[in-house]
């Protein structure tokens, strides 16, 4: 947990395959890496996610494509933190709606982080009613 008013640091990277690019991700987040870290289309199976590692990160939540190449999306949270994974997994369909969240509790405050993700040849209107379903 966070012991000092510090903001919560949230970052987005859509990183379009994070195969050989963490040292470089890192090099443009110092030298303050965010509390929470979001990457869209990480490229990635579960397998190569658990692989990759942050300083005094800890992967949070995550999807992974199962029938399509690509894709995929995942959270990354500082250590000192604490959270909870969100089990969004019967909600996601690769390429139309790919999704994963955390609750991060910091101080007094928690709030819902989510890492989403549309291919721009996926079905908008599935993505739109499982938007609206997942933010009830």
């Amino acid at each position: 947990m966070l012991n000092s008013p510090i903001p919560l640091n949230v970052f987005h990277q859509n990183i379009r395959g994070l195969r050989g690019k963490p040292n470089e991700l890192i090099s443009q987040l110092y030298p303050s890496f965010p509390h929470i870290l979001c990457i869209t289309e990480h490229h990635m199976n579960h397998s190569e996610l658990q692989q990759i590692f942050f300083d005094n990160c800890k992967l949070g939540a995550s999807y992974c494509r199962s029938s399509f190449e690509k894709g995929g999306v995942c959270i990354f949270v500082q250590e000192n933190l604490r959270y909870v994974k969100l089990n969004l997994q019967k909600h996601c369909k690769d390429k139309d709606f790919e999704v994963c969240a955390t609750k991060v509790r910091f101080n007094t405050t928690q709030a819902n982080i989510i890492a989403i993700y549309r291919s721009p040849s996926g079905n908008f209107n599935f993505f739109i009613t499982k938007l609206g379903v997942i933010l009830r």
